[in-house]
């Protein structure tokens, strides 16, 4: 599995341990949906990793043919494709799960300063989710 892919499972496996006002078994469909995802998505890259790698252990690679550039770009265009489709897949349902978890624990609560707490701990918690599917992407880089 992919760096980014660990850490991303490290954040999900935090979410979900503590969403306390989310029922058990959202909590148990979001955790296998992003397990089988995340699996697929690991296996699919790897493979793409190791067929550029077989080429270049086959080929070599040399800055100044024109055949290894196009190897090379038609890798980065896949790799890219690849992780753009996957991207969706993570991104949106752990977005729309972050709402709606911050929604429940939101209504649930009566003191006006724990609204405000509540309020201000969406803000770490939005950007430690910017920050992983923005790296999460960056693996798709073509430089």
């Amino acid at each position: 599995m992919t760096d980014m892919s660990l850490v991303l499972v490290f954040f999900l496996a935090f979410v979900l341990l503590f969403s306390f006002y989310v029922k058990i078994w959202i909590r148990i469909i979001v955790a296998a949906y992003y397990t089988v995802v995340l699996y697929l998505f690991s296996r699919g890259y790897k493979e793409l990793i190791s067929e550029r790698d077989s080429y270049v252990e086959k080929n070599g690679y040399n800055p100044d043919n024109q055949k290894d550039l196009w190897a090379l770009e038609r890798f980065w265009d896949e790799k890219s494709a690849y992780v753009d489709h996957y991207s969706g897949l993570v991104g949106v349902p752990l977005f729309i799960f972050l709402i709606y978890s911050y929604y429940t624990w939101f209504s649930r609560v009566e003191e006006r300063k724990h609204k405000v707490f509540i309020l201000l701990s969406a803000i770490p918690v939005g950007f430690i989710y910017l920050i992983c599917m923005l790296f999460f992407a960056m693996q798709g880089y073509q430089p």
